[in-house]
Formats: structure tokens, sequence, C-alpha cells
């Protein structure tokens, strides 16, 4: 990403909750339609995998602090 992208992203995060929420809508109604490529099993599979992987890491982060 470029710096000033990087500065609309930053900027966009100090925004309130709902700010933020009223512009992604906003953004979004203003796109043009995009074609999106199916993922591939091989993909899917690799998220499924990440996402697992950082749920197990939260719950051995929580017990350990509950223990």
């Amino acid at each position: 990403m470029t710096p000033a992208t990087i500065e609309i992203l930053n900027a966009i995060e100090r925004l309130p909750n709902l700010e933020q929420h009223q512009l992604i809508v906003t953004l979004l109604r203003r796109m043009p339609a995009i074609e999106i490529d199916e993922l591939r099993d091989e993909e899917l599979v690799a998220c499924a995998e990440a996402i697992f992987l950082e749920l197990d890491q939260e719950e051995a982060r929580s017990t350990k602090l509950e223990g």
C-alpha cells in the first residue's frame, strides 16, 4: 500500500465505530461491481487452519490467565 493509503486507513481507525460503519457502507455503495475469483479448496483450507490456530492460541492464553 502507498503511504497515502496507509494514512487514510489510520484516519479511519481513529473514527468512532458508528462513523467507520457509515463510511464503509458509503464506500461499498459507490464502488463498481468487481469480479472476484472463487477461492480454491487449498485456499479455503489454509484460511480455516489459520483461524483455528489463532483460536487455539487465544484459548491457551485464556487458560493460562485463569490457572
